[in-house]
């Protein structure tokens, strides 16, 4: 039986965008912020695939739902600036992307939140190129579950 490819689906941190050392400043400022040990550059490749979310319950350690959430909510606020210039995206990913939407349906599953998926210059360009976005919490189950990406 052959199968015809009808779509592509990309992740956003990691693929579409070089996001390690933005999102290595933010997760090491917001924890300073709350008085937390601020992740080290060599254990934070064990947190950066976690939505920003269960990233929070690695990096305090704590149990304490309401002092993780309230930490949520001050990452996904913006209360501690997000390094934005950190951001990178490959060479050529625009050139990569257009020929690739000639032929097929476009698509994104990340765990950021829906907020930032296309909030940063570095991404949001690169919008015209995809027909739907996944984000964290559009699913019960995140990734590497596959729910996101069968949604």
């Amino acid at each position: 039986m052959k199968v015809r490819m009808k779509a592509v689906i990309f992740d956003i941190d990691g693929v579409l965008l070089d996001s390690f050392e933005a999102n290595l400043k933010f997760s090491q400022d917001l924890m300073i912020k709350f008085g937390y040990e601020p992740p080290t550059r060599e254990y934070y490749p064990k947190v950066f695939h976690n939505t920003m979310l269960n990233g929070i319950r690695v990096l305090t350690g704590s149990t304490d739902e309401e002092e993780i959430k309230k930490i949520w909510e001050a990452g996904k606020n913006r209360d501690v600036p997000y390094p934005s210039h950190l951001l990178k995206t490959p060479d050529d990913v625009e050139t990569v992307l257009d020929e690739l939407s000639n032929k097929y349906v476009m698509g994104i599953v990340t765990s950021r939140v829906k907020e930032s998926i296309y909030g940063e210059p570095q991404i949001a360009k690169l919008e015209k190129y995809f027909k739907v976005a996944i984000s964290a919490y559009d699913t019960v189950k995140h990734k590497p579950h596959p729910e996101p990406l069968l949604l």
